[in-house]
């Protein structure tokens, strides 16, 4: 028996009259997606979570202890800077490896950016504010007053 194929492929199930073939048209490319696109990505190493760096706030009546995960950065690439009440965390990197004796047939470089935002409250003291950059993880102290005096400031990192 042969249906016959209307002009809306849609059946009153809502499912289509070739809802087998589409079905399985979409498993395969979604399993070539995933094969190619989100196994890849977790070992590349300037992945979605290297765009947005995962950080810790700690804040308590001295003022704000920040950690911030940023491997495989170099220090000169990172900027820091506060203004007006708002600590901006930037960054960039870039991958190679590089192998010996090895005939390559893929050879990939990785290069990516990040910038982080956070506001702060009103009372911190941006002049004496430390950072510190040791390991893959940037720990930034601000501490707080009653009074505060200070502007825009940008932050130098020191290394350890």
């Amino acid at each position: 028996m042969i249906k016959k194929l209307t002009n809306n492929p849609l059946t009153r199930s809502g499912k289509s009259e070739m809802s087998p073939f589409i079905s399985l048209h979409n498993d395969i490319n979604s399993l070539f997606d995933d094969m190619f696109f989100n196994n890849f990505s977790l070992k590349h190493p300037f992945n979605s979570s290297f765009l947005e760096p995962k950080m810790d706030v700690l804040e308590n009546d001295k003022g704000y202890e920040i950690s911030v995960d940023v491997p495989g950065i170099k220090e000169e690439d990172i900027d820091l800077s506060i203004q007006e009440g708002v600590l901006t965390i930037k960054g960039k990197g870039v991958t190679k490896k590089e192998e010996k004796d090895c005939n390559y047939y893929i050879c990939e470089r990785s290069s990516g950016a990040f910038q982080r935002s956070i506001a702060l409250s009103n009372d911190i003291i941006t002049n004496k504010t430390e950072a510190v950059y040791k390991d893959g993880v940037l720990n930034i102290k601000i501490p707080k007053e009653k009074n505060p005096k200070s502007n825009a400031h940008k932050i130098k990192i020191t290394s350890k």
